[in-house]
C-alpha cells in the first residue's frame, strides 16, 4: 500500500525498547518519504506512538505533521486526540499555535478552542470564537451555521450590559 518504509505495522504496544525502535523506525520513514502528504501521516503515527509516554515528543510531531500537511483529516483527528489529554488552557494555546500555522482555518479546532473558553469561563471568548468560525466564508456553511448558533448560546449566557 506504501511505498515509505514502516509506514505500516503495529503501533508498537509492548515494552519500551519495541516502542523506541519502532519510533525510530518512523523517523526513518519520515526522512526517507519524498510525499509531504506521507510524511504528515507518518509524523501523526509517531504521534499516536508516543502520546502515552511523551507528549512533548508527541507535541512536536504533530507540529511537523501540521506544518507538512495541515489541512490533511488525520492531522485533525491527531490533534484533536492529543489535546482532549489537556487541560484547557494548554489546549486552548496548542490549538491556536497550530492553527495559525494553517493556511485554510481548521473548523474542528477553532470549535475544540471555542469549548475550551467555555470550560474556563471565558463565556465572552468562546462567543467570540464561535462567532468568527461563523463569519469565516473559507468554512463550509453548515460549519458556520452551527458556528452561529453556538455563539448565540454562548451570548445568552452573557450579562446584558456585556453583550
Amino acid at each position: 500500500m506504501s511505498a515509505a518504509p514502516g509506514a505500516q505495522g503495529s503501533k508498537g504496544g509492548g515494552d519500551g525498547r519495541s516502542v523506541s525502535a519502532r519510533a525510530e523506525q518512523l523517523r526513518r520513514a519520515v526522512a526517507a518519504a519524498k510525499d509531504a502528504g506521507q510524511r504528515a501521516r507518518l509524523h501523526v503515527q509517531l504521534a499516536e506512538l508516543l502520546r502515552a509516554r511523551d507528549v512533548p515528543a508527541a507535541r512536536e510531531a504533530l507540529r511537523l505533521a501540521t506544518g507538512e500537511a495541515p489541512g490533511l483529516p488525520a492531522v485533525t483527528m491527531a490533534v484533536l486526540a492529543l489535546v482532549r489529554t489537556l487541560p484547557a488552557k494548554e489546549r486552548i494555546e496548542l490549538l491556536d499555535e497550530l492553527g495559525a500555522a494553517s493556511a485554510a482555518p481548521v473548523p474542528a479546532w477553532a470549535a475544540a478552542v471555542a469549548e475550551a473558553h467555555a470550560e474556563l469561563g471565558a463565556v465572552a471568548l468562546a462567543a467570540e470564537a464561535w462567532l468568527t468560525l461563523g463569519r469565516d466564508e473559507r468554512v463550509p456553511l453548515y460549519r458556520r451555521r452551527v458556528a452561529a448558533r453556538k455563539a448565540e448560546e454562548r451570548a445568552g449566557e452573557l450579562a446584558p450590559e456585556t453583550r
